[in-house]
């Protein structure tokens, strides 16, 4: 190995070190470390369960579906005249 191969070589491992443990800034370790913390206090939603909005709109849908069919049903029982 020459000597200037040598040097490139501790530059390059030199970079790396400042890139992982950070030359006055944050390096990579300690930015992990902080989201690895921050997803640790924040839960993720379960993907299975339907927020409100979604519930809402099935909810209204129900009842859209049994009006309508309360409707044709009152309709059907005039025109029978069974009422």
């Amino acid at each position: 190995m020459t000597a200037k191969n040598e040097q490139a070589l501790r530059d390059d491992i030199t970079r790396i070190k400042q890139a992982v443990l950070g030359n006055g800034m944050k390096g990579l370790c300690k930015t992990v470390e902080e989201q690895g913390e921050w997803i640790a206090g924040h839960p993720n939603p379960c993907p299975h369960v339907l927020k409100r909005q979604d519930i809402f709109k099935v909810r209204m849908l129900e009842v859209a579906v049994i009006a309508v069919i309360l409707t044709v049903g009152q309709v059907l029982l005039k025109i029978f005249r069974v009422i």
